[in-house]
């Protein structure tokens, strides 16, 4: 397939995925960009495409072709955020142009969601993107294997281990959401300081900050 371990480079498409003795059954468009790949691997590692991929009205099948399912990108919440829909007379509006993010950022982010459940390596850019990751993951119900991609993933990625200080409070956050103790531990200890005005005072999740409020008396305690 298609595929690269670049933090900034989206293939060009089509992107196909492959799995042996598999043929490729499901066709996205995401802003633009194709995706060729597999409705038992999105069934297997998305519970969202697992409830809606065969829901009553929704297949659409691609005449002349092997795809029983074709889906495109529907933007949202008055241009805010965007999702996948099936591509047939039920979508309504398809129009991107008012989506008021970034297509290319978004694009990328889902082709490494795809990686994630083809077990392929990819990279972090940067900390935003594992938020905007995690943020994806969470709308298509595909958290626990983003979770477990991350403990090969993390170590290879400079520009998102360079970055966790400036966002290690949303970085506590995903990281509760993702439930990976690893980085939850790293992201803890990066909100404790500085030692005036501790990163944690601004985390509106108030268990989340009770527990790095407890974290930074045991650290004080322990000098």
């Amino acid at each position: 397939m298609a595929t690269t371990n670049k933090a900034y480079e989206l293939p060009q498409g089509p992107i196909i995925f492959k799995a042996r003795g598999i043929v490729s059954d499901v066709r996205l468009n995401v802003f633009g960009t194709l995706f060729h790949v597999h409705s038992s691997i999105l069934k297997l590692y998305s519970h969202y495409f697992f409830s809606y991929l065969d829901a009553l009205g929704s297949p659409t099948a691609v005449a002349g072709t092997a795809f029983k399912y074709d889906w495109t990108t529907k933007v949202v919440d008055a241009g805010g955020d965007w999702q996948l829909v099936s591509n047939n007379e039920k979508a309504g509006d398809l129009n991107v142009k008012h989506f008021k993010g970034d297509p290319n950022i978004q694009a990328l982010a889902f082709y490494k969601l795809v990686c994630v459940m083809y077990s392929l390596p990819f990279v972090l850019r940067d900390p935003g993107e594992l938020i905007i990751l995690t943020a994806m993951a969470r709308f298509y119900a595909a958290l626990p294997v983003l979770s477990r991609s991350l403990l090969n993933t993390i170590p290879r990625s400079p520009g998102f281990l360079t970055g966790m200080q400036g966002k290690a409070v949303e970085l506590l956050v995903a990281a509760k959401e993702l439930r990976h103790p690893e980085l939850f531990k790293d992201c803890l200890l990066l909100c404790l300081g500085p030692w005036g005005a501790p990163e944690f005072n601004q985390l509106e999740d108030h268990q989340l900050k009770s527990v790095a409020i407890h974290a930074r008396k045991e650290l004080c305690f322990g000098v």
